[in-house]
């Protein structure tokens, strides 16, 4: 297995991402959305590349393809051109797209199989409807299918009103070790423990999320998904969860991990999501066949 930095260009914004490739050449890929306030790669080039979340970190040890996890615009390593300030749900959903499309026409891969936990998943979840040829498969981890609802799941009331009246608001973000800070941060109290920073993002993003129309995307479209969910997950309740599955259209399956909080922390929980990953991936690409 090797590893090393790419570049994926989505309308001009240059994303930095972390390209596994297996001993022997294979025409199938993973790809892995992170949630926010995350990012899945350590922005230093000059370092090995490395993982700064232990969930894209799993997946490339277990699964026996090429992987793929890129930080979305606006965060380190990805923020060359486009600014955190600026982020909206719309323009990840552009970075998305863009990362099926180098899978495809820079990687040649036949079979992209796409993977997303909390607001990654909202992301993957908005591919659904995509139509692109070689997109296999969706997997999403502590999901919503209401955007709207999902602006109370990331922000507090007290935010959400001050973006309404400011324009903007400080959101929490936990920064890479060894990563000169950006001039917008401003540092928690518990950031010599945990890199908790705050930084200021536009009422733009929500006025984007509360129509982002994540329903439409995942009873229209016809990529199998794997929608999974822990029942103790306190930032995203399964109950969204299962309305997500029950809205999505057909082919889909459904995955309730008893006691798995939000990040799998588990390693039981973990590994059984994996594993119930890696068979919906080998079942996609039958399909496909």
């Amino acid at each position: 297995m090797a590893r090393v930095h790419v570049n994926v260009v989505a309308h001009g914004r240059k994303l930095l991402g972390i390209l596994s490739t297996q001993s022997e050449p294979s025409s199938s890929i993973a790809v892995y959305f992170h949630g926010f306030p995350d990012l899945s790669v350590h922005p230093n080039r000059e370092l090995p590349p490395s993982y700064v979340s232990r969930f894209p970190r799993k997946l490339d040890e277990a699964l026996e393809m090429d992987f793929l996890s890129v930080n979305f615009s606006g965060l380190p390593g990805s923020d060359e051109n486009s600014s955190f300030i600026s982020k909206t749900l719309s323009r990840e959903i552009e970075d998305a797209k863009a990362i099926v499309n180098y899978c495809s026409q820079v990687l040649k891969k036949q079979f992209i199989h796409v993977i997303g936990l909390s607001t990654g998943a909202i992301l993957a979840a908005c591919l659904r409807d995509f139509k692109h040829p070689n997109l296999t498969s969706i997997a999403l981890v502590a999901g919503i299918v209401n955007a709207k609802e999902g602006m109370h799941l990331d922000f507090t009331q007290e935010q959400i009103n001050t973006m309404y009246q400011v324009g903007e608001c400080q959101v929490a973000f936990f920064w890479p070790e060894e990563w000169s800070l950006s001039s917008d941060c401003r540092c928690d109290v518990a950031f010599e423990s945990i890199r908790k920073v705050w930084r200021p993002l536009n009422r733009a993003y929500l006025d984007d999320m509360e129509v982002l129309d994540i329903a439409n995307h995942v009873s229209t479209g016809s990529v199998p998904l794997l929608v999974i969910h822990g029942t103790s997950d306190k930032n995203v309740p399964i109950e969204h969860g299962q309305a997500l599955y029950a809205t999505a259209a057909e082919p889909k399956s459904w995955l309730e991990i008893k006691g798995a909080n939000h990040l799998l922390s588990n390693a039981k929980h973990i590994k059984k999501a994996i594993a119930a990953i890696q068979t919906h991936i080998v079942n996609a690409e039958k399909l496909n066949d």
